[in-house]
């Protein structure tokens, strides 16, 4: 069993991101105090789901690596816009001035 000490449970999981052998166990504890006095199986599978995610939501972050690539890569495929020269100036030279 995986208890920390008498009043503690570390909860083991992994991130399912698509690759076999790639997850890393995460661990996040448990304390006794949240589980309510009668609790059927069903409650301590909601407790167990809800730390569970908690910890992740808390401890596990996307970073991006190559953010800056897709923006010089993007920038390949973007298009400029047509100047149709309907464009209003909505400054106030411009607003005198398209009258």
């Amino acid at each position: 069993m995986a208890k920390i000490d008498a009043t503690k449970f570390k909860g083991v999981y992994e991130v399912d991101d698509g690759y076999v052998g790639k997850s890393r166990p995460k661990y996040f504890t448990i304390d006794k105090d949240i589980i309510p006095d009668g609790a059927d199986d069903e409650v301590l599978e909601a407790i167990f789901d809800e730390e569970m995610q908690e910890h992740y939501d808390n401890h596990i972050n996307p970073m991006a690596k190559n953010k800056e690539e897709f923006i010089a890569w993007a920038h390949e495929w973007i298009k400029p816009e047509p100047d149709n020269g309907d464009e209003f100036d909505f400054t106030d030279e411009g607003i005198q001035n398209n009258d």
